[in-house]
């Protein structure tokens, strides 16, 4: 039986020595390479989760600035503010008479037009 197993067996050639190593090589070379392609990307994932962070930073102070400039707005335009500005720096009062003008016909007030 031993016999029969020994005249199954084929003798390899030098031509498929070189073959192997080289395969060999070639799935050694694809893993390094495959490491150095997840090593990269996680790197690049990381910087992007860096920046995205900064960003989210800026936004929360952005947000803050606008929250204090709608509170400043809200002062500067309040009416009791502005009244007394009027009154204080601009010296203007309310008018002691009211005088209403009754537009009856609207041909009448085409009739004042100004003419150049």
């Amino acid at each position: 039986m031993i016999a029969w197993l020994k005249s199954l067996q084929k003798p390899v050639s030098a031509e498929h020595k070189p073959r192997h190593g080289f395969f060999l090589w070639f799935l050694l070379l694809s893993i390094l390479l495959s490491a150095l392609g997840v090593v990269a990307f996680k790197n690049s994932i990381r910087d992007l989760e860096k920046r995205y962070h900064i960003s989210l930073e800026q936004l929360y102070e952005e947000r803050n600035r606008w929250g204090v400039l709608m509170l400043e707005k809200s002062h500067l335009v309040a009416p009791q503010r502005v009244e007394k500005i009027a009154k204080e720096q601009l010296q203007m009062n309310y008018p002691k008479e009211v005088k209403v003008i009754p537009v009856d016909n609207v041909s009448q007030a085409k009739t004042l037009e100004t003419h150049p």
